[in-house]
């Protein structure tokens, strides 16, 4: 059976032929029905951002479409509940990226992705808003199993001290992928935080200020640590307790861009102190801030150390 002229219309011969080439074995709807298929694809979940370049990665991750081309109803009916979950209404564009990225949602009948997001709230606690803006961001979550998500609750819970309640449903909502991360990949960057000094409860209490830490580059996490001793704030012959206290002080500092970092200790410099004096903790001011190095700049209540 020939890929239909709308396939090559839409992608060109190259790419056309390298999705076609994917297609389940065996007999598949006939070529007027993947031409609907085709149409479907682009005028409708991908239509609202560059629907020829979506469906290509659409149809490259998850062939099986193909083999679906007889029940477009059904694939209509998958859309339609998808794009309710996620609110097409608020971002036409995030759906059609999801629909490209995470295809196999397509093949999942309404009722078991509402099922799936049920799941999810009854196993980590979250709200209805909470839940919905999870979805939002990691829609993948709606192919997770239970055991796969189960098994991330209990490394959350064993490794770091985060169990049911709002400490857990803060990371979730904040962090969805960590629902989907391998748990080599979680572990690593527990361990990386502990290598540099934040353990024991502490890391527990990081992560739940800063979820995004437990899917953020290694390299990102220790060149943040590595700012601090640059500055002189560290020093970076203590192994690691001087940033311990630091971050118990400033938890959120990994949420913080260094750019903003980098702002304020050049107004701090501008008020004459010595790079020593910039380095060291200062006396709270009148807002009560921990830290002045990590306010907004100016922090006009400054004083002096």
């Amino acid at each position: 059976m020939a890929a239909p002229l709308e396939l090559y219309d839409a992608l060109g011969e190259e790419r056309a032929s390298a999705v076609w080439a994917k297609r389940p074995k065996g007999k598949l709807p006939n070529v007027r029905r993947q031409a609907a298929l085709i149409e479907w694809l682009t005028c409708g979940p991908l239509a609202a951002h560059e629907p020829k370049e979506l469906l290509y990665r659409c149809l490259h991750r998850e062939p099986r479409l193909f083999a679906r081309a007889s029940s477009l109803r059904r694939l209509q009916e998958s859309h339609a509940t998808l794009a309710r979950m996620l609110r097409e209404d608020l971002s036409p564009k995030r759906v059609a990226d999801a629909v490209a990225k995470d295809p196999e949602l397509l093949l999942v009948p309404p009722a078991e992705l509402i099922a799936s997001a049920a799941a999810i709230a009854a196993a980590t606690g979250l709200d209805d808003e909470a839940l919905e803006r999870a979805i939002r961001v990691e829609p993948g979550l709606l192919l997770s199993t239970s055991e796969s998500i189960s098994l991330r609750l209990i490394w959350l819970r064993d490794r770091l001290g985060i169990s049911a309640g709002g400490r857990l449903a803060r990371v979730v909502s904040r962090a969805p992928l960590v629902l989907k991360l391998s748990l080599p990949s979680l572990e690593a960057r527990a361990s990386c935080l502990e290598e540099l000094g934040v353990s024991g409860d502490l890391l527990g209490a990081v992560v739940v200020r800063t979820p995004r830490l437990l899917h953020t580059p290694l390299g990102t996490i220790r060149a943040k640590a590595r700012w601090l001793e640059q500055v002189d704030v560290l020093d970076p012959s203590d192994g690691g307790a001087h940033l311990a206290a630091f971050i118990r002080r400033q938890p959120d500092f990994w949420s913080l861009p260094t750019r903003r970092c980098n702002e304020t200790l050049a107004w701090l410099i501008s008020l004459q102190l010595d790079e020593r004096r910039v380095g060291q903790q200062p006396k709270p001011c009148t807002l009560d801030h921990p830290t002045c190095i990590m306010q907004p700049v100016p922090c006009r209540s400054y004083h002096e150390a």
